[in-house]
């Protein structure tokens, strides 16, 4: 039963949906991403936005599990976003295509590689909040992409909204003017009680209003403010109004237009949905970035790859001109290599229509092209035979079609066990699925064969988790979680490479260069080539096995070589075992000049301003770091508490659960960054490698 309501309430009015756009002009379509905090109320306006165009029959609730986006079993149980999901809205014979993104830190590859291919994005702010940490990382993502953007200030039928706060918020930490298009319609000032929030209503309706909106812009632009000096504009539409902020809005980053509203209640969705289609790019504008030999062939970008169980690896990609048909070849420019696409898939979340071909604008699935990845570029490949010399350097010297992604390597890692080797096998062939589809899950076999994945935290690790139980039906748990300790040089020292017996007089130096600088291996002498070969090819390998338990060298470690004598003749082999033999008893000599060095993080802790000591206690004393800060905002109606710290990452990993548990969930730990490693104690040093060398513990 409960499966015939999901397929009436999502499936069925989907397909209808698609009929009707399926002849959608480009100029018509609007491909846009929903950003924001994690619980600003991100997939609740995507969900609202979908009801009031008609795309579903009736609106889910993040509560029971219900939403169109959050389809995997984890997310409905844990009422949060894990995967980017793509959906579709009709609206004014506009098509809208959406991918509602994740909005906690530990998934954010998903944002990143969804922002890539999208020609605006509608940032959410919770109404009583303001600017949050993860809006502003989402932010600098955008500013990467030069991605034109609109906020939507959500959660205004709540009491403690304020919407003087969050322009002022707007203006701090984006650095920009907000241009306020809607407004509440409401009884009292703006910092409000949630009774007297009746609607929303345009500023464009004031003539006084669009007047202000023109001088602003004005002030951002040559054009407008040589014609406001001379004509005053006084009599500007509120047609003319949006298309000048359109304008400014595609020339710079100083003004983003805001709307306000309530994605669950939808007062206001209608209004934004409405500014959507006037304000953003369609893909013909987006078009004329490109190289002008390729604006009418085949261009797409693929930016996420999937693992289906029915359909085996799919492409998920935007078509940024020309068309790719069912059964048509594609050409890949990372490859070179040339695939037929099976079935080409409109995706609606986890529902599909199959369609015959694709055009600019449309983001659809590709199946049977089991060689592209994430980022790929597609290309005609009879248009790439006749510009062999030349396609390469067009895509790199375009900005839409080159913009590289940057992923987070993973931080944490854990043992995965299962009760029978039959299992195991499962385990492993289940992990190869999940990481074509993660880029930032990794996978591999410890010294003891155990099955090591690494991720960005400890919720991340959970949800791999949990999705190999819940979706591939893996009996596994995890278990001993750590992070990735390097070896470092404490103090500069040289070992030597002598054989009297051969001739052969030289030294290798390690030493340690400022943090900053990246270390490399340096071979001083003039030596016959395949003799400098080995050197080299052995030296490098200790940046990534050093001498103490196999764990990488820091990047900072300079590794310089000399030889006073060596003689030509000499065989390699015999060579490369003088070298070997010598820098290895060398370092175990000096093994107290290497120590183990941790990585640190810098988190931040936002909360009610009563719960500030119950941080900042917790911190020195468990963590044993006075390395804080600690601000405090009383002039606000909800007075705050903002703290900032570096630990070590190790003691981080549960660190989300202590902040809810010392504060009984009144505060929230926003980020927990990657900074620099440092040294252990002499003490923790020592304990920890004889704790490893006698097997009572592992590191990765």
């Amino acid at each position: 039963m409960v499966l015939l309501v999901r397929y009436v309430v999502r499936v069925a009015p989907v397909y209808k949906m698609i009929r009707r756009i399926s002849g959608s002009s480009a100029s018509r379509i609007r491909n846009i991403g929903i950003v924001a905090h994690i619980d600003a109320g991100k997939t609740t306006v995507t969900e609202s936005i979908l009801y009031k165009s008609g795309s579903i029959m009736a609106a889910g609730h993040i509560k029971d599990g219900s939403t169109t986006t959050d389809f995997l079993q984890c997310e409905q149980d844990r009422g949060i976003t894990v995967a980017a999901a793509s959906v579709q809205a009709l609206w004014k014979d506009h098509t809208i295509n959406i991918i509602d993104t994740p909005g906690h830190i530990e998934f954010n590859a998903e944002v990143e590689r969804s922002l890539r291919v999208l020609d605006g994005a509608l940032v959410i702010l919770d109404g009583t909040r303001g600017v949050e940490p993860q809006t502003m990382t989402v932010w600098r993502q955008l500013q990467k992409f030069r991605i034109p953007r609109m906020i939507f200030l959500n959660k205004f039928d709540r009491g403690g909204r304020d919407l003087d706060m969050c322009l002022n918020s707007i203006r701090d930490h984006f650095e920009v003017e907000p241009i306020l298009l809607t407004i509440p319609r409401s009884s009292g000032t703006h910092t409000e009680q949630k009774n007297s929030f009746e609607g929303v209503k345009s500023t464009l309706q004031s003539e006084s209003s669009r007047m202000d909106i023109m001088e602003t812009l004005a002030l951002f632009s040559e054009t407008l403010e040589s014609e406001f000096l001379g004509t005053g504009l006084s009599t500007a539409s509120a047609e003319r109004v949006l298309g000048d902020v359109k304008h400014v809005m595609g020339r710079t980053d100083t003004i983003v237009p805001v709307a306000v509203g309530s994605g669950l209640t939808g007062v206001g969705i209608a209004e934004c949905l409405d500014l959507i289609t006037q304000l953003f790019p369609s893909p013909l504008q987006v078009l004329r970035k490109l190289p002008s030999l390729l604006r009418h062939e085949l261009v797409a970008v693929v930016f996420k790859s999937t693992y289906d169980k029915v359909r085996g690896v799919v492409n998920q990609c935007r078509v940024y001109s020309g068309t790719v048909r069912s059964g048509s070849k594609i050409y890949c420019v990372r490859s070179r290599e040339v695939y037929l696409v099976g079935k080409i898939l409109r995706p609606m979340a986890d529902t599909f229509e199959t369609i015959r071909e694709a055009h600019i604008g449309d983001i659809v699935i590709l199946t049977g092209c089991k060689g592209l990845a994430t980022g790929d570029v597609i290309l005609d490949p009879s248009w790439v035979e006749k510009h062999l010399d030349s396609y390469q350097a067009m895509i790199n010297d375009n900005r839409v079609l080159n913009s590289p992604l940057n992923f987070t390597l993973p931080l944490f890692f854990c043992k995965v066990t299962t009760p029978t080797t039959e299992e195991e096998k499962r385990l492993e062939h289940a992990l190869a699925k999940m990481s074509i589809e993660d880029p930032t899950l990794s996978v591999r076999k410890g010294k003891d064969q155990d099955v090591i994945v690494g991720g960005s935290g400890q919720l991340h690790l959970n949800i791999i988790r949990e999705r190999l139980q819940q979706e591939h039906f893996v009996d596994c748990n995890l278990r001993e979680i750590r992070v990735r300790y390097c070896e470092a040089v404490l103090s500069d020292f040289t070992v030597p490479i002598e054989s009297t017996e051969d001739g052969v007089f030289g030294s290798v130096t390690f030493s340690s260069l400022d943090e900053a600088e990246r270390g490399s291996v340096v071979v001083l002498s003039k030596l016959r080539k395949d003799m400098f070969d080995v050197v080299c090819k052995f030296l490098r390998s200790f940046y990534t096995l050093g001498p103490l338990l196999g764990l990488p060298m820091m990047a900072n470690t300079q590794i310089t070589c000399s030889f006073d004598s060596t003689p030509r003749d000499i065989p390699l082999d015999r060579f490369a075992r003088i070298v070997k033999m010598g820098v290895k008893s060398g370092l175990k000599a000096n093994e107290a000049l290497i120590t183990l060095a941790e990585p640190y993080a810098r988190v931040m802790v936002t909360g009610p301003i009563n719960v500030g000591d119950a941080i900042i206690s917790d911190f020195v004393s468990r963590l044993q770091s006075p390395d804080y800060s600690a601000t405090y905002d009383e002039k606000s109606h909800s007075p705050t508490f903002c703290f900032r710290g570096v630990a070590p990452l190790a003691l981080l990993a549960d660190y989300s659960s202590v902040v809810q548990r010392i504060t009984n969930g009144s505060a929230m730990l926003h980020y927990i960054k990657p900074a620099k490693y440092r040294a252990l104690p002499p003490l923790r040093h020592q304990t920890l490698l004889r704790e490893v060398r006698e097997g009572a513990t592992w590191l990765p």
